[in-house]
């Protein structure tokens, strides 16, 4: 390996390149449709069981009993398959933080704001349940960006620090871009 290998260029990429990213927390609703999904999967099996094996069962119930256990133990895992993919293909987003700017990849269309686009980061207003409120992007413009997300691994008042921070930074030159 030669010394002139340790002196290339940054790729023409650079200011493309991520310094955080945040997903959309989804796990209490995956926990949701799990738990749903078993509850469902537990009611057939029982059902199933009792009709195949009860002799408490009269005979003309047994068809029923094992039919509707039947779709119910199958129904259970395929139902929770369907909305987990439905689940994670609709919040399959994320908010990018880069040396030039926020990448929003959301539910609504994809946003890039660049660092000089922005006054200031911080969280709006609580709802009346408590709680955080929404991080607020204010631009130049004069409007208002809202995130309502949870984040995966992080609270809202935790990534409008760091958009903010990182947004001073940038300003300040301190972030190579």
């Amino acid at each position: 390996m030669d010394d002139d290998s340790l002196l290339r260029a940054p790729p023409a990429d650079a200011a493309r390149a991520y310094l955080a990213w945040y997903r959309p927390a989804v796990l209490s609703r995956l926990v949701h449709i799990a738990l749903l999904s078993a509850v469902v999967m537990c009611a057939g099996m029982a059902a199933l069981g009792l009709g195949l094996w009860s002799p408490r069962i009269v005979a003309p119930a047994r068809p029923i009993l094992i039919s509707a256990g039947g779709l119910a133990t199958v129904f259970g895992p395929v139902s929770m398959i369907v909305r987990f993919h439905r689940l994670l293909m609709r919040e399959d987003g994320y908010l990018g933080v880069r040396a030039d700017g926020v990448d929003i990849h959301l539910s609504g269309p994809a946003t890039f704001v660049a660092w000089d686009d922005l006054i200031g980061v911080g969280l709006g207003a609580t709802a009346a349940g408590g709680g955080e409120g929404p991080i607020e992007l204010r631009l130049r413009s004069g409007e208002v960006l809202r995130l309502d997300q949870e984040w995966s691994g992080s609270t809202r008042a935790a990534v409008a620090r760091e958009l903010e921070t990182t947004r001073k930074r940038a300003g300040l030159g301190l972030i190579r871009r």
